[in-house]
């Protein structure tokens, strides 16, 4: 089993698509690195100990995004709107984080 911080290194890796972290133990903040994966369209970092933020420069860097869960982990602050951009998105699972505010407008915009 994995554990310890998400490596930035993994944002060189610009051809992945799917990035399967959950359950690993994995402590930290998610690194904006991540921005480079354009072409990832699904994220499952859900189960770990990450703390801070969901980067909004990472998520608007992933514009092909599928699937996003970074549920049962220690985030934290606002939801990105950025994820409202997301047209593809198709499963959202945020659930159990210390996230606070408002869910942002732009969730309710996005469409088929």
């Amino acid at each position: 089993m994995l554990s310890g911080e998400i490596p930035p290194q993994l944002g060189n890796c610009t051809a992945m698509e799917i990035l399967g972290l959950a359950s690993c133990r994995l402590s930290g903040s998610i690194p904006r690195e991540l921005t480079n994966l354009k072409s990832l369209s699904m994220l499952n970092l859900q189960r770990n100990q990450l703390a801070g933020v969901l980067p909004e420069e990472v998520i608007a860097g992933c514009r092909g995004l599928q699937v996003l869960s970074a549920a049962d982990n220690l985030l934290e602050g606002e939801i990105p709107p950025a994820i409202g951009g997301l047209m593809g998105l198709q499963t959202l699972n945020l659930a159990n984080n210390s996230f606070s505010g408002l869910v942002p407008p732009e969730l309710g915009k996005m469409t088929d």
